[in-house]
């Protein structure tokens, strides 16, 4: 996993303190629902599939597998059953990771890169844009993105040439609850805004490893999968009436689950 996000670090630790006090947040109720209407997902005319495990590292993703070549899989931690999954089916795999060491895999269609992603180069560290460029990605790619925290600035800093060229993109959104704070919202609204104006929602997802907030009878979760599907592939675009999917399962089973509430459908 990479390096938390030290600036949601920090509203994080504010807004536990605040939450635990009884000091609510600032933000406008109004704001919040007009985010959550903006990711409230969709049936977009293809059926929805797991790829990966059941519990932490699946996920629900529509099935157009076969417009798939590449995926780029920055945050790989120690679980690959979602690369996996992808290498069966003859999907390269480009993964990247600064904390762990090569994962071994069956399948040797892979490449790794012991780096973190973010927002310049180094030794350490490399960007989206220059990963994609290297690899030289077309408009047949996949994005799985579990990076702690640095999912904000990485995707802010991904120019919108590149951003198009995928057809799928997978990210777990982090320090989700710091929507609830005036510059949180502004950057989490900033970043879906970008990401909607090419994408629809296929599928949303709180993981229920960090857990979440209750504001005005609003479920906030302060982790959230999203699937975003390429607008190029929405075959429709018609409200789903019941979250969880029927093939969503906890991330950590022996944890209490989070569900959305109807403010999210």
């Amino acid at each position: 996993m990479l390096i938390k996000n030290k600036i949601f670090e920090i509203f994080n630790n504010k807004l536990i303190n605040d939450y635990t006090h009884g000091i609510f947040p600032t933000i406008n109720h109004s704001k919040l629902i007009k985010l959550i209407n903006s990711l409230k997902p969709f049936d977009l005319g293809h059926d929805l599939i797991r790829v990966g495990p059941y519990g932490d590292g699946g996920y629900l993703i529509p099935d157009v597998l076969k417009k798939i070549k590449t995926c780029f899989s920055p945050g790989v931690g120690n679980i690959h059953g979602f690369e996996n999954d992808l290498l069966e089916k003859d999907i390269k795999v480009f993964m990247a990771d600064g904390t762990v060491e090569k994962p071994i895999l069956f399948n040797k269609n892979y490449e790794f890169i012991k780096k973190n992603l973010g927002t310049h180069e180094d030794d350490v560290t490399t960007t989206l844009n220059s990963w994609m460029e290297n690899k030289q990605a077309q408009d047949d790619v996949l994005l799985q993105m579990d990076i702690e925290g640095s999912e904000y600035e990485v995707v802010n800093s991904l120019n919108e040439l590149n951003l198009k060229k995928f057809r799928v993109m997978i990210i777990e959104f982090h320090y989700f609850e710091q929507v609830l704070t005036k510059m949180g919202y502004k950057i989490i609204e900033s970043v879906m805004k970008k990401i909607l104006k090419y994408f629809d929602v296929a599928h949303i997802h709180p993981n229920n490893s960090s857990g979440s907030y209750k504001i005005n009878k609003v479920v906030v979760p302060s982790a959230l999968e999203i699937t975003f599907l390429n607008k190029e592939l929405s075959l429709k675009k018609d409200r789903i009436n019941k979250l969880p999917h029927k093939l969503d399962t906890k991330n950590i089973g022996h944890e209490d689950d989070i569900f959305l509430d109807k403010t999210w459908i």
